[in-house]
């Protein structure tokens, strides 16, 4: 007969634990649309997303998961 988890764990001493995982995607582009030119001009924007950089984090109860070295 299988026991079922209790409160806060398994009921073999092993606790549970949420983690929640989020990531996002940034360019250095994100987010021109308006810009200061001269009178006659016209605007040059690059056709790529440009260089970037991802962020991610892992969430817990007690905040940020944080590995001991």
């Amino acid at each position: 007969m299988k026991e079922s988890p209790k409160e806060g764990g398994y009921g073999d001493g092993r606790e549970i634990v949420f983690v929640t995982h989020d990531e996002s995607a940034f360019s250095s582009n994100d987010g021109r649309r308006s810009c200061w030119i001269k009178e006659g001009e016209s605007i040059l924007r690059p056709k790529g997303r440009g260089r970037g950089i991802m962020v991610s984090d892992f969430v817990t109860g007690e905040g940020r998961l944080k590995v001991s070295p």
